[in-house]
């Protein structure tokens, strides 16, 4: 694995000879200099992306940046490069296969959720129906939409639906914390989490205020009040599925 701590110590080594300052360094890179400070504490590592053009800043390569040290002789250099290279082929292979993992875990988590469904209603499918209420659909999601707008989340939302599912480069740069879009997405994500919550409770309880003025007998309480919750339970769903996204941009 790269020595995270030895590549942070040689970027605020040559960051100092040239006489820069973290927030410098920063500004120059378009990130934040906290960013820098994970980076030089051994928190973290570049991004690929920005590897390049701090490399130029410093006036180093990337095979020195990734072995942090200087690479005086062409043969220390050849077998530095081959080994970053192939660190590289480790990082990416241990990517692929979690995400392999992440894929597999997914699918039979659905497949075990929608068992235990069917379980209920002794494997009868037609139990499902029961969880199927559209009213409560479209007010959950007709108040998350309209709390998203308000706030002017809405395209933030999605487009941070597509970056939580972008493939990372080598190391975590921070993520919401130092990406302005991650950032944007994270925010909207959570705001989607709290506005499905409130759609589900407000759904629920406007369902009770006027089911309970139609009751005609004691014993239509439980029913009704039942039919009512699932609103609260879409809500919930919801919420829940966005969890997961939001907890991938953090990283």
């Amino acid at each position: 694995m790269f020595d995270q701590e030895k590549t942070g110590k040689f970027i605020a080594e040559n960051r100092r000879q040239k006489e820069l300052t973290q927030k410098d360094l920063a500004e120059k890179l378009g990130i934040s200099d906290k960013t820098v400070s994970k980076w030089e504490t051994g928190h973290g590592m570049p991004d690929v992306s920005v590897i390049p053009e701090l490399c130029e800043i410093l006036s180093v390569n990337s095979n020195e940046l990734l072995a942090g040290e200087k690479l005086e002789s062409a043969e220390s250099f050849s077998q530095k490069a081959e080994e970053n290279v192939m660190e590289l082929m480790k990082t990416n292979k241990t990517v692929n296969a979690k995400s392999r993992w992440s894929f597999i875990g997914g699918i039979a988590g659905l497949l075990l959720l929608f068992l235990y469904m069917l379980s209920l209603g002794g494997f009868n499918g037609n139990y499902l129906i029961r969880f199927i209420d559209l009213p409560s659909f479209c007010c959950v999601a007709g108040v998350t939409f309209l709390i998203l707008v308000a706030s002017g989340n809405l395209g933030t939302f999605f487009k941070g639906i597509g970056l939580a599912f972008k493939k990372s480069s080598i190391a975590g740069d921070g993520g919401a914390e130092n990406d302005p879009d991650i950032k944007a997405a994270f925010s909207a994500i959570k705001t989607a989490i709290t506005a499905n919550l409130f759609g589900g409770l407000f759904g629920t309880l406007t369902a009770l205020m006027y089911l309970l003025t139609q009751l005609t007998s004691p014993e239509q309480i439980g029913p009704n009040v039942a039919v009512a919750l699932i609103t609260m339970f879409y809500g919930l769903f919801f919420a829940i599925l966005l969890l997961p996204i939001r907890e991938r941009l953090h990283r």
